[in-house]
């Protein structure tokens, strides 16, 4: 009898840690699936705003760093005129486009909330949907306006 306790008890007990370790993995699994996913996305978003930075319509341009961004075009595409910070904090992140919001702020003399505040604006603007790498979609979408040739 207590042999068969035991036997049961040592049964459970292997169920429950082999499930648990199921879990866990099934958990580790998938967490490194969406890692590797949004990181390649990340990829992609960043190679995009890069070979449209450097194909200026159909000029080349040798230096991505010198791209701007065509104030006139963004406005008209959004229909609304953007403020000096907007404008500012549009453009801190096209040489560098990981910045922080932090570190965009010191280079705009803002705060970061102000920052925050800027770009939450600029979402809604240019409708901005995407969950993560917004800040990336927002400068792509911005960089993409100002390549596109009106016509007339």
């Amino acid at each position: 009898m207590k042999l068969e306790l035991q036997t049961n008890q040592f049964k459970r007990t292997f169920g429950i840690v082999s499930l648990g370790l199921i879990i866990i993995t099934s958990l580790f699994s998938y967490y490194r699936r969406n890692e590797k996913k949004n990181r390649k996305r990340r990829e992609e978003l960043l190679e995009e705003v890069k070979k449209l930075k450097r194909n200026q319509g159909n000029e080349l341009v040798f230096d991505s760093n010198k791209f701007e961004l065509n104030r006139q075009r963004i406005e008209t595409s959004i229909n609304r005129s953007l403020n000096e910070t907007d404008w500012t904090v549009l453009n801190i992140p096209l040489k560098n486009l990981v910045l922080s919001n932090k570190e965009i702020g010191e280079k705009a003399f803002l705060s970061a909330d102000g920052i925050g505040s800027s770009l939450r604006r600029m979402y809604e603007y240019f409708e901005i949907k995407d969950s993560q790498y917004k800040k990336i979609s927002l400068l792509l979408k911005a960089i993409k306006i100002s390549n596109k040739v009106s016509r007339s």
